[in-house]
C-alpha cells in the first residue's frame, strides 16, 4: 500500500524530495502517509483563508483611508505576502489537495 500511494504521489507531481518531507513528517507524528497527505490538504484551506484575509485587509485600507502613502502599502503588502507563502508550504498544500481531490475513492 505504502509503495502504491507513492508511485501515485510521483505520478501527480510530486518529486521525490516532497515525498520524503512528507515521509519524514509522517514518521516524526507517528501516522502513516496518507494521514499526513490529509492534514497538508486541511493546511491548504487555512493558507487560502489566511490570503483572502491578508487581501481584504488591504482593499479596506486602500477604500477606507484618506491619507495613505501607496508605496508604503503595496511594499508591505508584497512582505506580507511573501512571508506568508515562505512559512505556509503552500506548493505541498495544494499538491495534496490535489492529490486527494483526484483520489477521493
Amino acid at each position: 500500500m505504502k509503495e502504491n500511494i507513492e508511485r501515485l504521489m510521483i505520478e501527480h507531481g510530486f518529486t521525490l524530495k516532497e515525498i520524503n518531507l512528507i515521509k519524514s513528517a509522517a514518521a516524526r507524528s507517528d501516522y502513516d502517509i496518507l494521514q499526513e497527505i490529509l492534514y497538508l490538504k486541511k493546511g491548504f484551506y487555512g493558507s487560502v483563508l489566511s490570503f483572502l484575509v491578508i487581501f481584504l485587509f488591504f482593499i479596506f485600507v486602500f477604500v477606507l483611508s484618506d491619507n495613505i502613502h501607496y508605496t508604503s502599502l503595496i511594499l508591505t503588502f508584497f512582505i506580507s505576502i511573501f512571508l506568508a507563502l515562505y512559512f505556509s508550504a503552500i506548493k505541498l498544500k495544494y499538491k495534496s489537495f490535489m492529490f486527494l481531490r483526484k483520489h477521493k475513492g
